[in-house]
């Protein structure tokens, strides 16, 4: 190899080098995440999720509303299913104390919504009616038209 063309290979194996991060990043940026799993839920029309958790424990330990293990199970209609451990603690004073079921708060990991490609966007606050009948159900929609004002 004569010195020019060692020089032209160095200065080529330089630029290669420099050139590679960016080309790395080019790459990261084309599999960032898109959307986030509250997204995907809403995406589809009717969804299942499955709460699995010791439920005796949960409401025991409702004054100090801690987090529990749990496991949360999303089924779509296109028999797409999501397992994933996730933290599950009851939610707002006054539903805990006066209603048959109260709010919960579900929370899951970044790194396991990471390696499904969704954004950090990990928790969800789950309401359903204190009692079950058609009144209760009306406030719970009443309350879901006042946030999205």
């Amino acid at each position: 190899m004569t010195p020019t063309s060692r020089t032209t290979f160095g200065i080529a194996l330089c630029l290669s080098l420099l050139y590679l991060p960016f080309q790395l990043q080019s790459q990261e940026q084309i599999s960032a995440p898109q959307i986030s799993l509250l997204d995907r839920m809403q995406e589809e029309k009717k969804i299942s999720l499955q709460i699995t958790t010791n439920v005796d424990t949960l409401y025991a330990d409702w004054l100090r509303q801690s987090y529990h293990w749990g496991e949360a199970k999303l089924s779509f209609a296109n028999g797409e299913e999501i397992t994933e451990e996730v933290k599950v603690k009851i939610r707002g004073k006054y539903r805990s104390r006066h209603c048959e079921n109260p709010p919960i708060k579900i929370k899951y990991s970044n790194k396991s919504l990471k390696k499904r490609n969704f954004k950090k966007l990990n928790e969800f606050k789950l309401v359903y009616p204190c009692e079950s009948n058609e009144e209760y159900q009306n406030y719970v929609l009443k309350e879901y038209l006042i946030y999205k004002l």
